[in-house]
């Protein structure tokens, strides 16, 4: 019976072992569901940002401010999946064209970002969202132009609707109950509460606690992924987060789990 105990004694503290490696597993933020609409999301933004880089010389060529400019902008519109519309901006960051012209209006709400410090810092750049309308929002994606004398003229970039890609993995989404896409700042592009769009994550009113989650926010915005304790009406619930990082744009993946 003895020389039998010690692989018995062996074979439970491997099971023993494997039983917390699964219930750990269980735990982890990268779950494969949010996982893969985080891909499916990078796939989206990256299909509008390496077309709009083909183009580029294009541009170059044909100028930012000629009749020329608008085929090319035309052309680039066609070629997206995700669009709201293309433009052309000058070294100050001022629309010089816009295609479809109907999208002026779109394209002035996407000036009150800070485009020429973003144009000449980054590239490709990617800018934080607006609110362009109630429960949409919107961002620039885009590529700083150089001349022949490598001179900076200005940029050219799509103006890409968030809310469209996100609905495309509506269905996905729903399932991982409340789960929210907020920028690095709180700005929250989804929400389960559609309402709750273009508000701020730390100042929204959510059935989260406000002040428990500003206690996190710096871990949140220091950890690429973690996970803490929250009380959600009234009850202890864990709230996962994960980090995606697009061309130099963070945006913060949570998740609310029993």
């Amino acid at each position: 019976m003895k020389k039998y105990l010690f692989p018995i004694i062996i074979l439970i503290i491997i099971l023993a072992i494997l039983l917390v490696l699964f219930s750990k597993q269980d735990k982890l933020p990268n779950i494969p569901l949010s996982q893969k609409i985080r891909e499916a999301i990078v796939a989206q933004l990256a299909q509008v940002s390496e077309t709009t880089n083909s183009m580029r010389m294009d541009f170059v060529h044909r100028g930012l401010n000629t009749e020329k400019t608008d085929e090319a902008l035309q052309e680039l519109y066609d070629k997206l999946e995700n669009k709201i519309a293309c433009l052309t901006l000058d070294s100050n960051g001022e629309i010089l064209r816009i295609y479809p012209e109907k999208a002026v209006d779109t394209g002035q709400k996407i000036k009150s970002l800070d485009l020429k410090k973003m144009m000449q810092k980054q590239d490709p750049f990617f800018s934080d969202a607006v609110l362009i309308e109630t429960q949409q929002t919107a961002a620039l994606l885009g590529y700083p132009i150089w001349d022949d004398d490598n001179n900076f003229s200005g940029a050219i970039a799509a103006i890409v609707p968030i809310n469209s890609i996100f609905n495309k993995f509506e269905q996905e989404l729903q399932k991982l109950g409340k789960f929210w896409i907020v920028e690095n700042d709180g700005f929250i592009l989804y929400a389960p509460k559609k309402e709750n769009i273009g508000e701020n994550i730390y100042e929204a009113e959510l059935t989260i606690k406000t002040e428990e989650l500003l206690k996190i926010e710096p871990a949140i915005l220091d950890v690429e992924s973690g996970e803490a304790e929250i009380e959600d009406n009234g009850e202890q619930k864990e709230l996962f987060w994960t980090t995606l990082n697009f061309k130099g744009q963070i945006w913060k993946f949570l998740e609310l789990r029993e």
